[in-house]
């Protein structure tokens, strides 16, 4: 098993990372995934994609990012997607995934992420919260 290793997406490597897109989302189409996915690598914008493979095998993961403002002083970065397959431990590709775009995001002066997620119930926004740090829990017992 060789060393994982994090790059940003380029065309050749877009149809390779259809099947990681389509476990974000099972009805993405090969087109539809090809002309977004092509536009995000080739277009310069604001959004990128970012691959993990173990040395030179198949790709294990995948994250989508946007720096929103990105001409800001201090964009913000906002994690849009991100998946990681492994057989029995893909908690280490998710985090050297987030590594990778953190760093990305930290050179381009970001100081915040933003990870939008769905309206659930209160348990889900209060652990949300807790994980974002702007909500501390206390008692006297």
């Amino acid at each position: 098993m060789g060393q994982l290793r994090v790059t940003g997406l380029c065309a050749e490597e877009v149809d390779e990372a259809l099947v990681l897109a389509q476990l974000l989302d099972p009805g993405l189409g090969v087109e539809a995934w090809r002309a977004d996915a092509l536009a995000v690598c080739t277009g310069g914008g604001p959004e990128s994609i970012v691959l993990a493979r173990r040395g030179a095998g198949p790709v294990c993961g995948f994250g989508r990012y946007r720096l929103d403002d990105p001409d800001a002083e201090h964009p913000t970065l906002r994690l849009l997607k991100l998946v990681a397959f492994d057989l029995t431990r893909p908690g280490p590709i998710a985090t050297a995934l987030v590594d990778e775009i953190l760093q990305r995001a930290r050179a381009r002066g970001c100081e915040a992420v933003r990870i939008d997620a769905a309206l659930t119930g209160p348990a889900q926004t209060v652990d949300l919260a807790i994980a974002g740090g702007v909500c501390r829990l206390h008692s006297v017992f």
